[in-house]
């Protein structure tokens, strides 16, 4: 995985170059786009270096996080950042009309926009891909990696990198999108616009939805943290340590301690997979070309409600992912769907929702039961948007194409 600390491309916020996505797929184009935003974030005392440089000084850190959060005070962050992207386009690509766009966002724990294509390791393989089973269905998609991660710029990552700036920089990238400002990417037509989340990309869609409530039509929530009343063994210890000791060839030796990565790869997988329901090669491939953690990522976890939303909602959630059931052993913990039902609690009575929950863990998709996850989102989110929304085919969006996998998810 390439790496950089602020990517030194021109700015593209007007184009996109020619070079195709991670599978070489002639759909799909790499861009990095310039955005400025504006937002307040929380300041706590900065650990030092030589604090972080040992397991026992980033551990104390976390372990200190709670109260640091409850004094904390507020103050404006601002700047023009790079965030970098892949946009694939639907198949087919439809000359009369534009496609409806997904707009996917990562989570974190190490995660980049590479986990909606799965182009890490980019074997060609389809199977454990969002963006092409979205863009076989009639979906355009936007993978981007969120500020202080990925390919994008990485600045201070306690004071910066925190959910309400990330959030802001999507925002002005949607307002641009929307405005039909960016050639290459056609503006979607009204009821169109779909905010995709992983994990914290959830909550980041979530604090999209509360801050900006006309900023897109329909959130798809994945992973997504809400319910924390049924953890009952608490955050495991997930062995962050700063990226620049851990893995020194891989990233540069000038990279911030406050950007960390996973040091275990025992504990990574035992937190995001389901046991006997994923490919053992796929989980070390994902913990071999994981990227970077900011600090500032652990300073806010989003709104509890967005009662200003009008728009659509799909959350789909693992049965055995551990936001949701508990960091237990993940084959262990015990799903209870009135949680992911009570999601709609948070938002306005005059919201569609739906949930699905397949058969996997907090990587969903990673698990064997993702074509059938993406099937089951498909065919969800085209029953939500209604025929309104135009898909390459004309009308609703078909999952008819995707591939099939034999797989058993809990549905409403």
């Amino acid at each position: 995985m390439s790496y950089s600390i602020a990517v030194p491309v021109p700015d593209t916020t007007t184009q996109l170059d020619s070079s195709y996505g991670s599978f070489g797929a002639s759909n799909c184009k790499h861009t990095v786009f310039t955005v400025t935003a504006t937002a307040v974030n929380k300041v706590i005392p900065s650990p030092a270096a030589s604090s972080l440089s040992t397991q026992e000084g980033v551990n104390a850190f976390f372990a200190s996080l709670p109260s640091l959060l409850a004094n904390a005070t507020r103050q404006i962050r601002s700047g023009s950042y790079h965030l970098a992207a892949e946009y694939c386009h639907a198949i087919p690509e439809s000359k009369s009309q534009p496609a409806p766009l997904q707009v996917l966002l990562h989570g974190s724990a190490d995660y980049t926009k590479e986990y909606w294509n799965r182009g890490s390791w980019g074997n060609g393989s389809r199977k454990y891909s969002w963006t092409q089973a979205m863009n076989r269905a009639g979906y355009s998609t936007l993978a981007v990696d969120k500020l202080g991660n990925g390919e994008s710029s990485h600045p201070d990552p306690l004071y910066d990198v925190q959910l309400q700036l990330q959030m802001e920089t999507v925002y002005s990238l949607i307002q641009r999108i929307k405005a039909g400002k960016i050639q290459g990417i056609p503006a979607p037509l009204k009821g169109a616009l779909v905010y995709v989340g992983h994990s914290s990309g959830s909550l980041l869609g979530a604090a999209l939805a509360q801050t900006h409530p006309s900023a897109v039509d329909a959130l798809v929530l994945t992973g997504y943290p809400a319910g924390q009343s049924n953890n009952k063994g608490g955050i495991p210890s997930f062995h962050f340590f700063p990226a620049a000791l851990s893995r020194p060839t891989q990233f540069p030796k000038n990279l911030s301690y406050g950007y960390l990565r996973m040091n275990s790869e025992a504990n990574r997988t035992s937190s995001f997979y389901y046991r006997g329901h994923y490919d053992p090669q796929i989980a070390h491939l994902d913990y071999e070309t994981q990227g970077v953690q900011p600090i500032g990522e652990s300073c806010d976890f989003g709104p509890p409600t967005q009662p200003s939303f009008k728009g659509k909602v799909l959350v789909v959630t693992g049965t055995k992912d551990p936001a949701i059931c508990g960091y237990t052993p993940v084959d262990e913990c015990a799903f209870n769907e009135s949680i992911l039902t009570a999601v709609r609690g948070g938002f306005s009575a005059n919201t569609g929702f739906d949930w699905y929950a397949p058969p996997s863990g907090h990587a969903l998709n990673w698990h064997y039961s993702a074509p059938d996850t993406y099937r089951a989102v498909v065919e969800k989110l085209g029953d939500l948007l209604g025929v309104a929304a135009p898909g390459a085919n004309g009308g609703r969006p078909a999952f008819d194409r995707l591939p099939h996998f034999d797989g058993v998810g809990v549905r409403r």
